[in-house]
């Protein structure tokens, strides 16, 4: 595993001949760049429609002519040459897919893994696991109590590791326990790394739905609104109670969890650019409703003082918070008689020596007058208080003691049986308003730093040769949200669509926590049906003109952002929406590039359910649970047609490559234990401010850039049923 030294010297792994990381540059020339434009270029083939239609009409050939196994054999050798993973029955003494089977299984249903199956493993010596009540992964001292869990369970026969995990009780006063230690275990032992998990919202819907849709079955959950003292908050409860968006931020954290040896080079540039991207997501949705941007909230800016707006989540096992409560000093549990204090006062300190370090440019290390030039990735481990980040005795845990003090508002010393906030968990903290003005705090830190640094220059963005002369959107499937004679060029439409989500439910609601006078019994023995709306768009492609005069072929990057209309770029860059990120080969003259919104690389693609995992469908690739809500690629807009800028920026891969392949990752993701390919910052080039005071400015001097107007109308009378759902509901019919 990749660990950065922050003791030593500077991070082994920023360098280019590392041989962990294999990245000679040199192999970037001669043959291996012919390779990689030939390879490029058999995929845009295999990619494109055309090679999709004839692939179909020829396996539909075989089929017809009755060579069922003919038909298997070339959908299996297709599927096998672009990358799908092919279980595996070999590598457990349970066998691999029957492994996956009893590792779902206690995840739909937390049942227990019957005798039969545990061979001959005696369980006899082995300690029941004492789960911890409210357990938190942003309270250090409860979270080092679970790594010792999870390290005993890792050490265990895999028949002992499930059935004890299967004891784990399912109250909601421990759910968030049983959670983290499940995920942990199964994702980190080599005979279970290989299973595929279901949704959150499938495997944990207490997470994502309100108390009364988990207790009674077919309910439509826009009913249930949350409940908040604030209008604009509650006008934007549709983004933050977006499913997609909370599994988005729950999974990057568990990909990348703060107390493990770091699994990416650039994992702490990666926390800071994933929650800027949602803040630039959220600021662009307020924007659209003519409210101000959101406002920071930590020390120095209201830290102390009441928080004015309330908020109920209404999830089963989480507390709520009234008008105007004031954050106090936590009191922790360590060991028996023995506590911990998380003093507001501590998290002042801790904020003015980060602020003190990006002044200077350097880390103070724990060794005297010892320091360590600072960059992005090191200032985001030592504000997310990453265990193997930079001196976390010296800079404290900033960014999880701001989510601890807010989540224990309620019952701050642990003397009242009372749940705590959703701040608590990542699967819950951005569905409450705080989050957002918590973390425009923290954004503002890294903003800081980049302030500091020298502005871009034209020259800094040129590729000469390569001349973007357009740009334009065009709506490839209006999903009976317009009509025929509607725009489609440069006009995109958003709509809530109506979806339902089947989960399962293996809860017990604790009679502690429970407000819904319903009877419970029977919750946990049946799947759970909820009807929820949900912004979509109609889909569109990316059109391109570029202008090459160089004398041959070139690999280009072309990345595409989005943002309000704002005058000045040092403030528009701060809204910027990372949209896709590509490359294709550039022939000399001028060439026409197409992509289809579908494939943007920030996206969830394919999301497995519980179904898909137990007919051995898998993901391709890279981690298929990762990614910002393909439904949400786009802001909302409103109904009278926001206006947004819409740029291109194309860059030479041939430089920005790290090693030979033309696969961008997501700059939410990364690629775990090896070098990110593309070694310019994520977000470039708004991660740094520019020498340009407008991005009219920027692109009249940059001519491998380009910008265009384009308008987002909100259709709020359109409510489509989703395809998946009219299957879905004509697949129930017909079971009745």
């Amino acid at each position: 595993r990749i660990q950065i030294l922050f003791e030593l010297e500077p991070p082994p792994i920023m360098s280019e001949s590392d041989p962990l990381l294999a990245s000679d540059m040199s192999v970037l020339k001669g043959e291996s760049r012919r390779n990689v434009i030939s390879t490029l270029k058999h995929q845009q083939r295999l990619l494109s429609p055309t090679s999709y239609l004839n692939f179909s009409k020829f396996l539909a050939l075989v089929c017809l002519l009755g060579t069922a196994s003919a038909a298997i054999l070339v959908y299996n050798s297709y599927f096998r040459s672009t990358s799908e993973e092919v279980p595996d029955n070999s590598t457990s003494p349970m066998g691999q897919i029957e492994l996956a089977g009893q590792v779902l299984e206690l995840l739909v249903t937390g049942e227990t893994i019957p005798e039969e199956k545990m061979g001959d493993v005696n369980l006899t010596g082995y300690d029941t696991i004492q789960p911890i009540r409210y357990f938190t992964p942003f309270n250090k001292d409860q979270l080092a109590n679970v790594t010792r869990v999870v390290e005993d369970l890792l050490d265990d026969p895999i028949y002992v590791c499930l059935k004890r995990l299967s004891q784990i009780p399912t109250t909601t006063d421990v759910l968030t326990f049983a959670f983290y230690v499940q995920r942990k275990v199964l994702t980190g032992r080599n005979d279970t790394a290989h299973v595929i998990f279901p949704p959150l919202h499938q495997s944990h819907p207490h997470f994502f739905f309100p108390e009364p849709a988990i207790l009674n079955n077919n309910t439509n959950v826009d009913e249930l609104e949350e409940e908040n003292s604030s209008e604009i908050n509650a006008k934007l409860a549709w983004f933050r109670e977006d499913v997609g968006v909370s599994e988005h931020h729950c999974q990057w954290h568990i990909a990348f969890p703060f107390a493990e040896p770091i699994k990416v080079a650039r994992q702490g540039e990666m926390f800071v650019y994933m929650h800027e991207q949602m803040l630039a997501r959220y600021d662009a949705e307020r924007l659209a409703l003519n409210a101000e941007r959101v406002k920071p909230w930590g020390p120095g800016h209201g830290f102390t003082n009441p928080i004015e707006d309330s908020y109920d989540c209404r999830l089963m096992g989480f507390s709520t918070r009234t008008v105007n409560q004031t954050i106090r000093n936590v009191i922790t549990h360590v060991e028996e008689n023995q506590t911990r204090v998380i003093d507001i006062d501590s998290v002042v300190l801790e904020t003015h020596r980060i602020y003190e370090s990006v002044r200077n440019g350097v880390i103070q290390l724990s060794r005297p007058n010892n320091t360590l030039r600072l960059d992005l990735n090191g200032l985001g481990f030592m504000v997310e208080a990453h265990s193997y980040g930079p001196n976390p005795s010296y800079y404290g845990n900033l960014h999880n003691d701001g989510h601890f003090l807010v989540a224990a508002l309620n019952n701050p010393d642990f003397t009242k049986d009372i749940p705590l906030g959703p701040m608590s968990i990542p699967a819950t903290a951005a569905k409450d308003p705080i989050f957002y003005r918590w973390h425009k705090f923290i954004d503002g830190i890294f903003d800081t730093y980049r302030r500091q640094l020298v502005p871009l220059r034209t020259r800094d963005l040129t590729f000469s040769g390569i001349a973007i002369n357009n740009i334009e959107t065009h709506i490839t499937d209006n999903r009976g949200a317009i009509g025929k004679e509607s725009n489609t060029r440069n006009q995109l439409y958003t709509f809530f669509e109506r979806k339902l989500y089947v989960a399962n439910n293996n809860t017990t609601p604790s009679p502690i926590r429970s407000r819904v006078n319903n009877p419970t019994e029977g919750v946990g023995t049946r799947p759970l049906h909820v009807y929820k709306s949900e912004i979509n768009h109609t889909p569109f492609r990316y059109n391109i003109s570029v202008t090459s005069s160089r004398a041959e072929e070139s690999l280009v990057a072309f990345r595409i952002f989005m943002a309000p209309r704002v005058n000045q770029l040092a403030e528009q860059r701060l809204l910027m929406i990372e949209l896709d990120e590509f490359v294709r080969v550039v022939t000399p003259g001028v060439n026409h590039v197409s992509r289809e919104s579908s494939e943007a690389v920030i996206t969830q693609h394919r999301e497995l359910n519980t179904d898909d995992v137990k007919k051995g469908y898998t993901c391709r690739g890279k981690n298929c649970t990762c990614g910002w809500p393909a439904n949400m690629l786009i802001p909302r807009g409103n109904e009278t047609n926001m206006e947004f800028d819409l740029f291109v920026l194309a860059t030479n891969w041939e430089e920005d490559r790290t090693r030979n392949t033309s696969d961008i990752s997501s700059g939410y993701c990364g690629f775990v234990f090896t070098a990110d390919p593309d070694s310019k910052p994520l977000g470039y080039p708004f991660d740094m401010v520019f020498e340009h005071p407008t991005l009219g400015d920027l692109v009249n001097s940059v001519s491998n850039s380009f910008a265009r107007v384009i308008r987002i109308q909100h259709l709020p009378s359109h409510y489509p049923n989703s395809k998946a759902l009219q299957k879905i509901l004509a697949k129930h019919s017909q079971t009745k």
